[in-house]
Formats: C-alpha cells, sequence, structure tokens
C-alpha cells in the first residue's frame, strides 16, 4: 500500500512539474488600449498604442498567471490633432515628463469559461491606483509566419481625476477602457 501511495505522489509531482505557464508577448502592432469619456453629451473616443508586455498564463492554475503592460500615453489618438496635443500637454497627461503608462497584475481569478478577473495596479503620471479587469480569451491558435498567438480584450472604468487628469468641467470623471491584446507566443 505503501508503494502504490509512493508511486502516485512521484506521479503527480512529475505531472505538476510538466504544467509551465505559457508566456506571451505582446504584439505591439496588434495591440490598443481604447478609451471613450463624455465630453459635455457626446462621447470622445481614442487609443493608445501598447509599447511592450508580456502575459504569463496558466490555464491550470489562474492564480500563478500574470500580464505586466507599458503604453505609450504620448501615442494618444482621438482623430483630431489639436486636441491629441493638448491632452499631452500638462492639463491631462504631461506626457513629456510621464511619456508611458504601466499596468501590472497583482492577482487572476476565473469568472467563467475563458472569463478572468484580473486585479492590478495602474501607473498614470505619478498616482499608482488598483484597477479591476474583465479579461476574456478571446482565442488561440497558429498565426502568420508560423507564429502561435493568443488573442484578449479586457474591459473596465476608471475615474480619470483618481489619477490627477483633472480637466474640464465639460468631461465626464469615468472613462469607459477596453483593452485588445494580440499575445505571441514565447518558445
Amino acid at each position: 500500500m505503501k508503494s502504490q501511495s509512493l508511486l502516485a505522489l512521484f506521479a503527480f509531482s512529475a505531472l505538476a512539474a510538466t504544467a509551465v505557464a505559457d508566456t506571451w508577448t505582446i504584439d505591439t502592432r496588434h495591440s490598443s488600449v481604447n478609451f471613450s469619456v463624455r465630453n459635455f453629451f457626446v462621447p470622445v473616443e481614442g487609443s493608445f498604442k501598447v509599447a511592450e508586455g508580456s502575459i504569463q498564463f496558466d490555464p491550470a492554475n489562474v492564480a500563478a498567471s500574470s500580464l505586466t503592460a507599458v503604453v505609450s500615453v504620448a501615442s494618444v489618438n482621438t482623430q483630431d490633432a489639436d486636441r491629441d496635443a493638448h491632452l499631452n500637454r500638462a492639463d491631462f497627461f504631461l506626457t513629456e515628463q510621464f511619456p508611458t503608462a504601466t499596468f501590472q497584475s497583482t492577482s487572476w481569478t476565473a469568472a467563467g469559461e475563458n472569463r478572468f478577473t484580473v486585479v492590478g495596479t495602474l501607473t498614470i503620471k505619478d498616482v499608482t491606483k488598483p484597477v479591476t479587469l474583465d479579461v476574456a480569451l478571446l482565442g488561440s491558435g497558429p498565426g502568420n509566419r508560423g507564429r502561435f498567438i493568443s488573442g484578449w480584450q479586457a474591459t473596465t472604468r476608471i475615474n480619470r481625476k483618481d489619477w490627477g487628469v483633472t480637466y474640464g468641467p465639460s468631461i465626464a470623471d469615468e472613462v469607459a477602457l477596453t483593452i485588445n491584446v494580440q499575445g505571441v507566443k514565447k518558445e
């Protein structure tokens, strides 16, 4: 009986040792952070480019997963060059001093099939605050040039004033964010 238990323990240990998280490098050409914020009565939409990042995802142990992303705030694009220039100045993002924003996950939990609640810290300018993302794994499989890719989408709502972006009484405090990410699996 002891030898069967010992054999089972070794077999389980061997299986556990082979289960490793996949690491996905964020493909910056196919990833973006999109936002929508009301100005007076009409939503204004725009986007930022993702500068770099990675996802370590372990479907067998979701809690061991992690996400790190750096966003180029200076890349803000609202389809209006004058507005974009204003957003880069001190009234909003002060990108000369703070050209990037960062997100670092602190916990992952399963929230349904291919859905996750990801909690982390978001740093904009010199302010770091907790944020919760609703994340969906959209799929994974072969991509172009023999690469194995995955698609992810995350949504959240933040209060811009929490990060010191306080300009303009006509601009709503709440900003809706949708993050679209394509990951390329590291070999």
